[in-house]
């Protein structure tokens, strides 16, 4: 089946995706890291608010999903690409939730409002959701690459959803990465436990379905329109 070639890119779109490309980069990413981190170093030696300890630890554990993705996507290219990504999957999923889970610790500023504090956990925000969205583009792509472009999309959704969870699992009952990893008990004792108090599970199904909505909404912005590659080669040389 024929693929309809890509839309003439007019000015207004060449900057849009310029600017993209720029706030996606890990070149941009780095350096707001490095303003984050230093906003808070002083801020807390001027005395300005609360310490803010989170910080560090909170930018480093966003990071991961952002290496983890970029070694899928190394992999894909690979010899070894069916016995690395298994593995370099299941860690990524693990740890992606900790990106997007940044913009949630814009609840510290119930700790006191002033324009350090906002400048501060906004730009902690916005490294969590570019940091998302490309760890996601960069999945996307590996699966692209594999599977086909509908199988790309779909991947999207269903990675929006698990991520979604997993900002509940961390804001609302207080885990971590690890604790999947030293407690696995601890995931269908909650589950079991959602089943039984309604409420509980109302409110985890839609806070979950709300983020899931919203990382789309971001990620199809950030992310921009994605051009379909052409098919992919099958067994015998030919084309479908």
């Amino acid at each position: 089946m024929a693929h309809r070639a890509p839309a003439e890119s007019t000015p207004v779109s060449r900057v849009l995706d310029g600017a993209r490309g720029f706030a996606l980069s890990p070149l941009c990413i780095a350096l707001l890291t490095v303003c984050c981190y230093a906003l808070r170093l002083l801020r807390t030696d001027a005395g300005i608010g609360p310490h803010y300890a989170f910080v560090g630890a909170n930018l480093v554990l966003a990071w991961i999903p952002l290496l983890l993705a970029y070694a899928l996507s190394w992999s894909a290219r690979s010899g070894l690409r069916w016995l690395a990504i298994p593995p370099l999957v299941a860690l990524w999923i693990l740890f992606l939730p900790n990106a997007p889970y940044l913009v949630t610790d814009l609840v510290h500023l119930q700790d006191g409002v002033n324009s350090v504090n906002v400048a501060l956990l906004s730009l902690l925000a916005l490294i969590g959701v570019l940091i998302g969205v490309k760890s996601v583009r960069l999945v996307q792509g590996v699966v692209e690459r594999l599977f086909g472009a509908v199988a790309g999309w779909r991947a999207v959704q269903a990675v929006a959803v698990l991520t979604a969870a997993g900002i509940y699992l961390g804001r609302v009952l207080r885990w971590n990465s690890w604790t999947v990893v030293h407690h696995p008990e601890l995931l269908p004792h909650a589950v079991l436990r959602s089943t039984s108090e309604p409420a509980r599970l109302g409110m985890a199904l839609l806070v979950t379905a709300v983020s899931a909505v919203c990382f789309l909404v971001v990620y199809r912005v950030l992310a921009g329109p994605r051009i379909v590659s052409a098919p992919r080669p099958v067994r015998g040389g030919t084309t479908r």
